[in-house]
């Protein structure tokens, strides 16, 4: 049952959709899962400022590979409640809702100035404004994630709260993300929070991890923070030892440019507890057309790494030079408690063919006084 000869069409209606798969309708990208499940449609109002929608879907079952999940009811909501709209979405997976001043049919438009407004891209669509939204979304453990992305446990509810607001301070409008722990593929992640808020015309964003482990690599304390201004990113990376030590450090900026992104690395570089020196005029430019780098260098002491391309074309051979390098910078995040590996890596190498599959290397590598150690 429908009225499909307004602006904002009413349907009143019951599906059973035996077999749907994604991807033969042009919804995703990989053929990879099916499903079915029983719909039924009330929209009664669509209009943005009457809203009044529901949906509910019941005896899902999604297919992959040779797994079968089957899912308790989907609601979905949409409604307004004292000048108010409220969207919410109520399921085993996933609970979420959107609430505030704004109309559902700006949304798109809504987040896509946020995004120019950083980035200095071009609107496509004439600017909202008056509007406020509360989002908040809580992602709970639940056997679908493993059908559909193979590897993922979780068993405790992530969550995520923000606020877009045009009309208050810059701190009404952030974002917040909490995950208790995470396990991807052996990937370990306890503990990461994650803060964003918006501060004039840039945007800022702090992400702490306790731990991460990809045996035998453990990380412990681990930040990201930042801003994104006018198209710029900026970022500094560390991670700390067992004792809250700063052990590992390194601040970039960049900035895209068409379909090109061009990166520096900054002044703040530091490898197993050492600072590192940066040559300030270091660039690299990459993308999907290939990648140029000048003037990257760092060193400390009599060690040193030097890399640049030929000339100024993407993808012209890369001259990397290697002097005393300690392998004990890098590979002090492996060792462990058993196992030690140092030594001296010296090379001079140019790599060209950077367009094809596999580059071709001419020049010499050498590690000096190689050592390996199992301690009992």
């Amino acid at each position: 049952n429908a009225s499909l000869n307004k602006q904002y069409p009413t349907v009143k209606s019951f599906i059973d959709i035996r077999n749907a798969n994604p991807y033969a309708l042009g919804l995703y990208t990989a053929d990879s899962f099916s499903f079915k499940t029983k719909a039924n449609i009330d929209l009664k109002n669509l209009d943005p400022v009457m809203l009044n929608a529901f949906v509910r879907l019941d005896s899902t079952a999604v297919f992959k590979n040779r797994n079968t999940y089957r899912m308790d009811s989907l609601l979905l909501n949409g409604y307004m409640d004292s000048g108010k709209t409220i969207i919410t979405m109520l399921s085993a997976p996933a609970d979420a809702t959107l609430k505030g001043n704004y109309r559902y049919t700006e949304l798109g438009s809504i987040f896509q100035q946020y995004l120019a407004k950083y980035t200095n891209t071009t609107l496509t669509n004439p600017p909202v404004t008056a509007y406020n939204i509360d989002v908040a979304v809580d992602v709970k453990p639940d056997p679908l994630y493993a059908v559909l992305i193979p590897g993922l446990f979780f068993d405790k509810n992530m969550s995520l709260r923000g606020r877009l607001d045009d009309s208050k301070t810059d701190s009404s409008r952030y974002l917040d993300i909490s995950v208790p722990a995470l396990i991807y593929n052996g990937t370990h992640v306890a503990g990461l929070t994650a803060h964003a808020i918006d501060k004039g015309d840039s945007l800022r964003f702090t992400a702490v991890v306790d731990t991460v482990t990809v045996n035998p690599l453990q990380l412990y304390t681990t930040t990201l923070q930042g801003g994104l201004k006018n198209n710029r990113l900026s970022a500094n990376f560390s991670t700390n030892d067992q004792n809250r030590k700063e052990r590992y450090a390194f601040s970039i900026t960049g900035s895209k440019q068409d379909d090109l992104y061009q990166v520096q690395l900054a002044d703040k570089l530091k490898l197993n507890y050492d600072n590192w020196q940066v040559n300030g005029k270091n660039n690299i430019l990459f993308g999907t057309r290939g990648i140029n780098v000048e003037q990257f260098s760092i060193s400390k002491g009599p060690e040193q790494i030097q890399v640049n391309s030929s000339n100024k074309a993407l993808n012209a051979p890369l001259d990397v030079k290697i002097n005393h390098f300690s392998l004990h910078n890098i590979t002090a995040l492996y060792n462990t408690d058993s196992l030690h590996l140092d030594g001296y890596l010296n090379a001079a190498v140019r790599v060209a063919d950077m367009s094809k599959n596999l580059p071709t290397l001419h020049g010499r590598i050498a590690v000096e006084r190689l050592q390996t150690s199992r301690i009992r």
